[in-house]
């Protein structure tokens, strides 16, 4: 029986992390490991006054990770439904790539509904912008960042605005922390900055990296979001690391980009509310 739960942190738990990672059917992408899951309150779960699993919960009190090793496995649901009493817990995220979670989530929830879109590379994109005088592609340095903060800020209203704040200062820090441990790239058209990608190439899930990209408002709608994404797969495959991105459902603008760009998805994480007593 589940004889306590203990307050952690990620690095406490780094082994029962990896082990969780390891379970997924496909990878989580960058956004969810990093941000969603890394910046929510973790905890250590003890069974039979053994160190078992870990759980997360977010500000939203919404359980966005679960994990117990193997052996506990069969303490699932009284482990699910200890957490969601301790906490008040109201829903849960969690991905078809994560089918012990969900599962588990699923026997209980009262209401679901398809939350992010969770894609892996499929073939190469057909068309890329040509770096010609009008377009050029490169990777974002120190010099770029004046027009990334201002592209940033403009764009906050339609990207991930929590991945920027949730565990930065702010948006500058947040910039920064990209350009400093991942990959920033900017296209250009005539010297104007039209568009943006991230590349996170994955240190616990080899051999994978993160994509992600953002348009200027005015250049919307041109197939400049797909382009992008094409020439950062292929920066991607170039270090050896194969990409994968996700995009909240509702975002037909950017599923359209990432499906043009040949990404097809085959996963979901999926919103599951439930009644708490």
């Amino acid at each position: 029986m589940i004889q306590g739960i203990l307050r952690s942190d990620p690095a406490s738990l780094a082994d029962l992390k990896a082990e969780h990672l390891k379970t997924l059917s496909a990878p989580l992408d960058a956004y969810w490991e990093e941000a969603l899951i890394g910046f929510a309150d973790h905890y250590e779960i003890q069974i039979d006054s053994e160190r078992s699993g870990f759980y997360c919960v977010n500000g939203d009190h919404q359980l966005v990770a679960f994990h117990l090793s193997p052996t506990y496995a069969p303490h699932g649901e009284d482990a699910l439904a200890h957490i969601i009493q301790e906490h008040g817990v109201s829903a849960a995220l969690a991905g078809t790539n994560d089918p012990f979670f969900l599962s588990l989530c699923l026997d209980i929830a009262t209401r679901t509904n398809v939350h992010t879109l969770l894609f892996e590379d499929h073939q190469e994109a057909s068309e890329v912008v040509s770096e010609t005088g009008q377009h050029v592609f490169s990777r974002a340095t120190e010099e770029d960042f004046a027009d990334l903060f201002e592209h940033y800020r403009a764009a906050s209203g339609s990207m991930d605005v929590e991945s920027i704040e949730t565990g930065f200062e702010d948006l500058k820090g947040y910039i920064r922390s990209v350009l400093d441990k991942h990959h920033i790239f900017v296209l250009r058209k005539d010297g104007e900055l039209v568009g943006t990608s991230e590349c996170r190439i994955s240190k616990t899930q080899k051999p994978y990296a993160d994509v992600g990209m953002i348009v200027a408002a005015a250049h919307r709608r041109k197939g400049i979001g797909g382009s992008i994404l094409a020439r950062t797969k292929e920066f991607c495959y170039a270090q050896g690391v194969r990409p994968i991105c996700s995009c909240e459902a509702s975002n037909i603008g950017s599923k359209k980009a990432i499906s043009k760009a040949g990404f097809v998805s085959r996963h979901r994480i999926v919103q599951m509310e439930f009644d708490v007593q």
